[in-house]
């Protein structure tokens, strides 16, 4: 097992990523602001859902700024990681100024992690899939990451199962653009190609926008 709380001498991947990163350099400084009530709902959903879990280790993709972080139960090491440093580095401050001991955070890309398989009782993804040039990867990263018997916890905006339309997704359209978001992504789709089970389903947020799903690896 690796030791995930020493600093992970990998950077992130070059690529497809680079209009992520240009995206969420021009947003880091405004974030919080913008997004975080908007995502409020669903990131305190999945962390309680994580918390019950009572799990030792859990990997966030997508940590973003760190809004997550304090939501985590103390007893639990948290390794977050993004591809964003201007997001990391806003999430490193929000750690120090809690003063916080179990959270290690790295930039890496979340489809080639470089972590060993099994290392996370439970894997997070808040927001990120439909953001990611292969949401595909990243689903079976997080499915090699995550230990026997562990879970995945995905919050994300998506089509229901089998559509390919949803008016509050379209009226996402114009911001959607310019956070590289798909609004016409269908999460549950994904997860049928990537062979990963759904053990429950839960709509969150304003007109149910939001969808947190525990799944099975």
């Amino acid at each position: 097992m690796a030791d995930l709380t020493s600093d992970f001498p990998g950077e992130a991947d070059r690529g497809p990523l680079d209009a992520v990163r240009i995206a969420y350099r021009r947003y880091a400084p405004v974030y919080d602001v913008l997004f975080g009530a908007v995502f409020d709902a669903g990131r305190r959903q999945t962390c309680r859902i994580v918390n019950g879990f009572r799990p030792a280790r859990v990997l966030e993709v997508g940590v973003g700024t760190g809004l997550s972080l304090p939501l985590y139960g103390a007893d639990t090491q948290v390794v977050g990681i993004d591809v964003s440093p201007e997001m990391l580095e806003r999430a490193r401050r929000r750690v120090a100024l809690s003063g916080a001991v179990n959270v290690r955070l790295h930039e890496l890309d979340a489809a080639a992690t470089g972590f060993p398989s099994a290392s996370f009782d439970v894997v997070v993804a808040c927001y990120v899939l439909s953001v990611t040039p292969d949401p595909r990867r990243v689903l079976a990263e997080m499915r090699r990451l995550s230990s026997p018997g562990g879970a995945m916890v995905i919050c994300n905006h998506t089509l229901g199962a089998g559509r390919r339309s949803h008016l509050p997704s379209w009226l996402m359209k114009p911001l959607a653009r310019k956070l590289g978001w798909r609004p016409d992504f269908n999460l549950f789709d994904e997860l049928q190609f990537a062979g990963i089970a759904i053990r429950e389903c839960r709509k969150v947020g304003q007109f149910g926008m939001f969808t947190v799903l525990i799944c099975t690896p």
